[in-house]
């Protein structure tokens, strides 16, 4: 799939018309920058969870991870 990324002035009235316009054709997929992505909308989810480990050091890291 081709991704094609627009910049425009949000406050201009013809480029909100052509944005809605193109929205309302409903064949394209709308993408916006704040949106996060799979990745890290699991990672929110494992800290809101509690799935995480909190290292009180590096060495204590590197345990963590070696086992």
């Amino acid at each position: 799939m081709t991704t094609i990324t627009l910049s425009y002035n949000e406050r201009n009235k013809t480029a909100q018309a052509v944005v809605k316009f193109i929205e309302s054709l409903g064949i394209f997929k709308i993408l916006k920058d704040d949106e996060p992505n799979a990745t890290t909308i699991k990672a929110i989810e494992e800290v809101k969870s509690g799935k995480t480990y909190k290292a009180s050091n590096l060495q204590d890291m590197l345990n963590y991870l070696r086992n």
